[in-house]
């Protein structure tokens, strides 16, 4: 596991305390409706956190405050992509600059860091202001989809993409440095019980 800072967000697992709070907030009504979901679905995202089909990332801003997080899960479609996520629970600290700063640390850590093959993000068609994020961040619109009845805009993103991002922020007044920490199994939410759940299953795998 591991967290990525830059001079506006800190983005990383969860803590306890960070982990009970990200369940609570997606079984808030406002929460889950604008994630798409017909209802609360914290029992299946924590299985999905064990079963490293999901991933939850709290980030803070550049005061330490804990503004949202960003929820990960394997796309249906291929297993080394992400579906991408994020909610700012309190209206008051919904804050474009710290969103995108949080999503571009997100975009460090899948594809510097973890070396995974893509992120997409599903954004209803009438959400212009979601709509924004993925252009400014890079992503391609590949296209609508149908999800349980809704339609959705299909945007994606891959490493060549981001490159192209990176290069652009690299040489931008703002600049672009991050730092990755490698966070012990000890300080993750549950990390013990993760780590045993994992290398059960592993081992139960066939050779």
């Amino acid at each position: 596991m591991h967290r990525v800072r830059s001079r506006r967000v800190s983005l990383g697992p969860p803590h306890d305390e960070d982990l009970d709070w990200i369940l609570t907030s997606l079984r808030r009504p406002e929460v889950f409706h604008a994630l798409g979901w017909a209802d609360g679905v914290g029992s299946e995202i924590y299985t999905g956190y064990i079963e490293d089909t999901a991933l939850l990332l709290p980030f803070w801003n550049a005061e330490g405050v804990r503004v949202g997080f960003v929820l990960l899960m394997r796309d249906s479609t291929e297993h080394r992509v992400w579906s991408v996520n994020v909610v700012v629970p309190d209206p008051k600290l919904r804050n474009g600059f710290t969103t995108l700063a949080a999503l571009d640390a997100l975009t460090h850590l899948v594809f510097d860091v973890r070396h995974d093959d893509g992120l997409v993000w599903l954004i209803e068609p009438d959400n212009g202001a979601s709509r924004v994020l993925p252009k400014r961040l890079g992503y391609e619109e590949l296209g609508e989809v149908v999800r349980g009845g809704t339609t959705y805009c299909r945007y994606g993103i891959r490493a060549a993409d981001w490159n192209l991002r990176k290069a652009r922020l690299t040489g931008s007044k703002r600049g672009l440095a991050y730092e990755v920490e490698e966070v012990p199994w000890s300080e993750v939410a549950h990390g013990r019980i993760i780590r045993a759940v994992r290398g059960a299953r592993a081992s139960a795998q066939p050779a």
